[in-house]
């Protein structure tokens, strides 16, 4: 496929740029020249232009469709007889044992999928142009319905022709999926169901998607379980937000809701990427989970790059760019365009169908760097790349301009790496940098002052895991006490903390002497718990209250300025007595969550920091008997990654991470 993928980009590099009619010159020139990309298919998308010779807004999005339809390619129709066996022995499993016994239906579906697999069909699989196999019949079909269930619903029948055409009428919706009858049959079982306008949008919205909540997120045990269709999903009963959100993408746009796809290419700090459908309605975007979890409508706040999810624990997604599915071509978010060999062009930039959406979720900073490593011999495009376990991923490009670029609309909170791209190989272009919350940068070089103790016991944040010990803290007000007995609440922790210094201003004219923690529950779990006044940090403050540790942590970690130092334990009556040794007015509350530790017996550790374009050990330390490790003398302002070794212990693959005033911030 990447062979053909190539031959096309080339062939479509000169339709789009150059238009050139090759022709009679019956249609204009740029019909001309993408149907010259279809071959022998030709004569069949004529005659979808032929159709609706007399229908003016019908024949504009006939065009539309086939003007955009480069670059897109879809699995060879002959194998849905391939693969119907396999989903039908996938829907057998989902009836019987899906709902009662989920852990058998994922064991039992991934068992087939190894067998089926074991065939050979999956390689086989041969991905073609849609240009060079889509029929008139089909797409007449589908034109019709497009105009049909735009005009009935009584939400979105007034968007804009431009909006319909990009966001209802494509029938093609998914690069794995096979064009074939979805949104018939969806529009069938559900036509009429938008008609009506009496509701909130959402609210009729949910209703529709409610049913199809049985369709789950799940990766089968990580075996790569492929759906080549809607009705192959909800056979299945399973998949990942790529193919759901097809399926969605599917569902309502046969019912002439305008939806697409947004996606992070891969997060600025956890592995991977993600996606998730978005409505676009009256030119505004509403994005929600394509597996309805929890609140459905959060996806809006949720990558604002700010704030923590707190549904499954899974606490910060920082975005360094969001970018839009379209059916229509966009070269600006490419450089095929721009002079540069296609083997020099990393794949997200060959790809044509998306926009930069960025700024509609965070608010953003154009980085300029300025490059202190030779170039390539006539680069004229540099990267800013985010850090994967495979390597640094490019996801934004700059132009070269005097040994500087400016990289549009990066995410904040984030370590980027300038690279350069050549041959398919990226090396660093300046040293990494750190785009901070307030959009200010800094380059972590590593020539800050040396750091006496680097105190850490994480290889990678464990959020989920560490979810129980942040909402331990859920609903805790902090209250301070006068000498005289005078009583002032400070602060409430409200939602699920992020496992970082979090700092609550307080806003209290007394002065206190003694701080009271009213916890929900009888347990205890902090990192640190600091408080400041005008003048600082108060120094010495000492717990009151009885406590019975939990694990051989001691509670004074909680004060020594060291958030991987940490105390877990139980406390009699719901309060945390806390003297703070003299009258403070206070204006500040600094909490980190407990985290658990990752530092094993088993296991040893190597601490690396980047310097001269590459990752350099530290040094090693043996896991042993220690909750968390200390090293000594480590250089100032870095970069750096905890790597595990281990055959016995749970293995955890690392992150990286900066260290500042005894926090490990992780990135």
């Amino acid at each position: 496929m990447q062979n053909n993928r190539i031959k096309l980009i080339n062939l479509i590099a000169g339709c789009l740029f150059a238009c050139i009619a090759i022709s009679c010159g019956s249609y204009s020139n740029r019909i001309e020249s993408v149907l010259a990309l279809a071959g022998d298919n030709r004569m069949e998308l004529e005659k979808v232009l032929e159709h609706y010779r007399d229908s003016t807004l019908k024949w504009k999005a006939a065009e539309f469709l086939l003007t955009n339809m480069q670059g897109l390619f879809v699995p060879d129709t002959a194998v849905i007889k391939d693969y119907e066996s396999f989903y039908q022995q996938c829907d057998s499993v989902r009836k019987l044992y899906k709902e009662k016994e989920g852990g058998r239906w994922n064991n039992l579906v991934d068992s087939l999928w190894g067998e089926f697999n074991a065939k050979g069909i999956v390689g086989r699989v041969r991905y073609v142009p849609l240009l060079q196999t889509a029929t008139a019949q089909q797409m007449i079909k589908e034109i019709d319905l497009a105009f049909c269930a735009w005009k009935e619903n009584a939400y979105t029948r007034d968007c804009p022709f431009e909006e319909f055409c990009e966001y209802i009428l494509p029938f093609y919706r998914g690069r794995n999926f096979v064009p074939d009858d979805s949104r018939s049959s969806f529009y069938k079982l559900h036509q009429g169901f938008f008609s009506q306008g009496n509701r909130p949008f959402d609210e009729v919205l949910d209703s529709l998607l409610l049913p199809y909540k049985a369709i789950v997120y799940s990766s089968f045990n990580g075996t790569g379980v492929t759906a080549i269709s809607c009705d192959a999903l909800a056979k299945v009963g399973g998949g990942s937000c790529i193919e759901k959100g097809t399926f969605n993408s599917a569902l309502l746009s046969s019912l002439g809701v305008p939806i697409t796809m947004d996606f992070v290419p891969h997060w600025g700090n956890k592995e991977q990427g993600h996606s998730w459908n978005v409505l676009i309605r009256k030119g505004k975007h509403y994005a929600f989970d394509p597996f309805l979890l929890h609140d459905d409508w959060i996806y809006n706040r949720l990558y604002a790059n700010r704030g923590v999810y707190e549904p499954f624990g899974q606490g910060e997604f920082r975005a360094p760019k969001i970018y839009r599915r379209t059916y229509s071509n966009h070269l600006e978010t490419t450089l095929l365009d721009k002079d540069v060999a296609l083997k020099d062009i990393p794949p997200l930039f060959q790809d044509f169908k998306k926009i930069d959406v960025s700024s509609d979720y965070f608010e953003s900073t154009d980085v300029e760097v300025s490059f202190t490593e030779s170039m390539p011999v006539d680069a004229k495009y540099a990267y800013l790349c985010v850090w994967s376990l495979k390597g640094w991923i490019p996801l934004q490009f700059g132009k070269i301009e005097n040994g500087k670029a400016v990289f549009k609309g990066m995410g904040r909170n984030i370590v980027y790496m300038p690279a350069f791209y050549e041959h398919g190989n990226l090396r660093p272009a300046a040293m990494p940098l750190l785009l901070k919350e307030d959009g200010k940068t800094q380059l972590l070089d590593g020539s800050g002052q040396t750091v006496d103790s680097l105190v850490i016991r994480n290889v990678i944040l464990a959020t989920y895991t560490n979810k129980r010990y942040s909402e331990c803290l859920k609903g805790t007000s902090i209250i301070g006490l006068g000498q005289y007995g005078e009583r002032d609440i400070l602060c409430k922790i409200s939602g699920m903390l992020s496992e970082k210094r979090t700092v609550y201003s307080v806003n209290c004219d007394s002065c206190v002497r003694f701080i009271r923690m009213n916890l929900p529950a009888d347990s205890v779990a902090l990192g640190e718990l600091s408080f400041y006044t005008g003048k600082g940090k108060v120094k010495s403050p000492r717990i009151l209250s009885a406590l019975q540790p939990l694990s051989k942590e001691m509670p004074e970690a909680i004060f020594d300025n060291f958030t991987s130092t940490c105390f877990r334990g139980k406390v009699k009556n719901r309060c945390l007595d806390i003297d703070l040794r003299e009258e403070c007015k206070l204006t500040g509350i600094v909490i980190v969550p407990y985290m658990a530790s990752q530092i094993f017996e088993n296991s040893t550790y190597e601490l690396f920091y980047w310097k001269d374009g590459d990752w350099l050990s530290l040094e090693k330390q043996d896991g042993g008997k220690k909750i968390e490790l200390v090293f000594r003398n480590v250089p100032g302002n870095g970069l750096f990654r905890l790597k595990q070794y281990t055959v016995k212990d749970r293995k955890f693959d690392e992150r990286i991470f900066v260290y500042k005033d005894g926090e490990v911030l992780w990135m």
